[in-house]
């Protein structure tokens, strides 16, 4: 599923990073306008573009704790090593484990496998002593209306809730050992138990929450670069690729700065090395509303719309993150009708005129003329990422946008 969203992301780095003009908006400086034509080449360095969920790790003395990585190139490793007098850490796979040596604080740098290299920092808090706080697991990861527990052991008892989780995203309860975590909405947030001891002793339970889709969707056109047709249920429900062989589905964000998109997104699976992926998004000022989106591939209003057509995209290939730069086709003309939007649900049609592009350059000698397009799809809010990864996106599209 994380290689279906790379493409999804990845397509507004290619709409941007090839218009005539890029405006910056900074807080200190306002608004600065680069010429592109000027610029040999262009680095995007997204802070936080690496993340550690959570990036505050407490963990008692004699105990360990657990993140998770997010983000970047694998594979992981640990580029400076907290001090070892106080926390060892390990790495496997994106989850990052410390364990507590002796009561203090200390901190890591996590590094990326790509270049150049991503890092982020991690702070460490080595609580209590032997026979301190600990949960199991340390961290939750549930869907909307999903219920978890996590036994709480060490210290000195009853147990109570410190911090509770933020209400939009998760409700928690204890009741003896127990914790008990109902998931409530898209996002990522966290609980700290405490113990009855003085000084108390603390422990952190970290919580990802994230929707499903329950029901189908669909997503078709005709053109004459092929014709495509996907409907049935998105299947979102792991970090694996869909376990269907067609879906469509509609991703609502917010808080992109003034901004917001909708995006509907369809895929066919022809074999386990072909998959075919259609994309229209809407991006409009605060809130996306019904009524008509023009298409765009350079930079233009606030309010428009963007087509990403992938064809025969093999995951597999070592190359399978970064489809764009072995092309794809996009509309430049042409519009989307949004006839109805509800927050839940959307439909619309769309037609228009382009070409395949090649790391963002458009071929005349391959057009496309696309039409009959229509969608119809349940919406859920937000990127069906981690809550660390969904932050990084988000500021991502928000600056690329702008």
């Amino acid at each position: 599923m994380k290689k279906m969203f790379t493409i999804i992301f990845a397509f507004f780095i290619v709409q941007c990073a090839f218009a005539q003009k890029m405006q910056i908006h900074t807080s200190t400086m306002g608004i600065i306008d680069i010429e592109l034509s000027k610029v040999d080449s262009i680095t995007f360095t997204v802070a936080g573009g690496l993340h550690v969920s959570p990036e505050n790790i407490y963990v008692p003395q004699g105990g360990s704790m657990q993140a998770t990585i997010n983000g970047g190139k694998t594979p992981y490793s640990i580029q400076v090593a907290p001090n070892s007098s106080i926390a060892t850490a390990s790495i496997a796979g994106n989850m990052l484990t410390v364990s507590g040596v002796a009561v203090g604080s200390t901190s890591l740098v996590v590094k990326d496998n790509s270049i150049p290299v991503q890092t982020v920092m991690v702070n460490i808090f080595v609580t209590t002593g032997s026979g301190g706080l600990n949960a199991n697991p340390g961290h939750l990861s549930l869907t909307v209306g999903e219920q978890k527990t996590a036994t709480i052991s060490g210290g000195t008892t009853p147990y109570s809730i410190l911090t509770f989780p933020d209400p939009a995203v998760a409700s928690a309860s204890i009741s003896g050992s127990t914790l008990t975590v109902t998931g409530v909405g898209n996002g990522g947030t966290y609980i700290t138990v405490k113990d009855n001891s003085g000084p108390y002793k603390t422990v952190w339970i970290n919580i990802d929450v994230h929707q499903i889709f329950t029901t189908p969707g669909s997503l078709s056109f005709s053109s004459t670069a092929g014709n495509f047709s996907a409907s049935g249920i998105f299947d979102n429900t792991g970090d694996s690729l869909p376990a269907n062989t067609q879906g469509a589905g509609g991703f609502y964000s917010q808080g992109l700065g003034p901004f917001a998109a909708l995006q509907v997104v369809g895929y066919v699976k022809n074999s386990a090395t072909s998959w075919d992926v259609a994309v229209v998004v809407m991006v409009d000022s605060a809130n996306v509303i019904t009524g008509n989106y023009p298409f765009l591939t350079v930079g233009g209003p606030i309010k428009h719309a963007e087509f990403l057509y992938v064809k025969d995209w093999n995951p597999s290939d070592t190359t399978g993150d970064d489809p764009f730069f072995k092309g794809s086709y996009m509309l430049d003309a042409g519009t989307v009708s949004l006839a109805s939007f509800t927050g839940t649900s959307a439909q619309g049609t769309f037609s228009g005129t382009g070409a395949w592009y090649a790391q963002g350059i458009p071929d005349p000698t391959k057009p496309i003329t696309l039409t009959n397009g229509t969608f119809t799809v349940p919406v859920i809010k937000g990127f069906l990422l981690s809550s660390s990864e969904e932050r990084a996106i988000e500021k991502l599209i928000h600056r690329l946008i702008r």
